[in-house]
């Protein structure tokens, strides 16, 4: 019987993948706290104007004038490319039962009824996409990524918030790599929690995630897909740790003090003397090591829109740099 390769997430995937779940994860604040969907925020896409965005010819006038101003904006000081996000096709599904029972509670208890909300579980199935160009220095889009995002999730007060379903790892074995088929990968796994799609691959990510308060559990498929439908490449991780939080900071992130932090030299307190203090931390914890995640994150005041300009340091056990996106 074949087995499948012991393959683990890259610090690369990792940075990326915490990246891209940090944007979804505001976004998904701000339409849960507002409770509607607001002008320019959440969008009905228009899939024939999506297709008309081409690799190394639209130019970012032209990818506003399709889409219209982006949901957010991210620049990476680095490269110095743009992505621009826009956010769309956002649903939110909850139980009635909850809904009546929080109304029927909340007038019994009045005027204590406002925290009833608070108190009661929230079970809900969300469900978006997502759109982003990724612009380059010479303004000129340099990829498009489209995503579908569906989940499950329950969350109350004081209680941990859960997102996702367990991962069956011992069914995650039985997936190989230039056989399993889309179809035999929904059978053993389900639906995937994230379909991201671009221009020269299919990737079908299952996620489950634990948080409460600062602690945090995570565990992750991220499969890959061939032409033909087939998984070409699967990564798996699975970690707990803590996040804290410091705070913004509203001096800019210097492109030449970046480019002098060396993989694999600088350390956590030569970091932190050339760009200050993080955003935030994260440390994750698993089998075989312990990373800490860096993350710094300023406002971009020239842009029209709210904008970002962000990087992801991740250390090794040792406090040395692994990797930086």
């Amino acid at each position: 019987m074949k087995t499948s390769k012991p393959i683990t997430a890259t610090c690369q995937d990792i940075s990326k993948r915490m990246a891209t779940g940090l944007l979804i994860s505001l976004l998904w604040v701000a339409v849960l706290s507002s409770g509607c969907a607001t002008t320019g925020f959440i969008k009905k896409f228009d899939q024939a104007k999506i297709s008309q965005i081409k690799e190394g010819e639209t130019t970012r006038a032209e990818v506003e004038q399709l889409l219209g101003p982006p949901t957010w904006c991210s620049m990476n000081p680095l490269t110095q490319e743009i992505t621009l996000g826009y956010f769309g096709d956002a649903h939110v599904d909850r139980p009635i039962h909850e809904e009546v029972t929080e109304t029927a509670i909340a007038v019994l208890l009045f005027p204590l009824g406002a925290l009833v909300p608070l108190l009661l579980p929230h079970h809900g199935t969300f469900k978006n996409q997502t759109v982003s160009v990724t612009i380059s220095v010479d303004g000129k889009v340099t990829k498009i990524s489209r995503q579908l995002r569906q989940s499950t999730g329950v969350s109350r007060l004081f209680q941990p918030s859960i997102y996702g379903n367990k991962i069956d790892f011992a069914k995650v074995a039985q997936i190989h790599e230039g056989e399993t088929t889309t179809a035999e990968l929904e059978k053993l796994l389900g639906v995937p929690q994230l379909i991201t799609e671009e221009s020269h691959e299919v990737t079908w990510t299952y996620q489950w995630n634990w948080q409460k308060g600062k602690q945090h559990q995570q565990e992750s498929v991220v499969v890959t897909l061939d032409p033909q439908g087939k998984v070409k490449k699967l990564t798996k991780d699975s970690w707990r740790g803590t996040t804290r939080f410091y705070g913004n900071s509203s001096v800019p992130l210097d492109r030449n003090n970046l480019l002098r932090i060396q993989v694999g030299k600088t350390t956590r307190e030569e970091v932190e003397r050339l760009l200050g203090q993080p955003r935030s931390e994260s440390v994750m914890e698993r089998e075989a090591m312990t990373q800490t995640s860096l993350h710094y994150l300023r406002q971009l005041k020239k842009e029209r829109f709210s904008c970002s300009e962000q990087v992801f340091i991740m250390l090794d056990a040792n406090g040395v740099v692994e990797s930086i996106n």
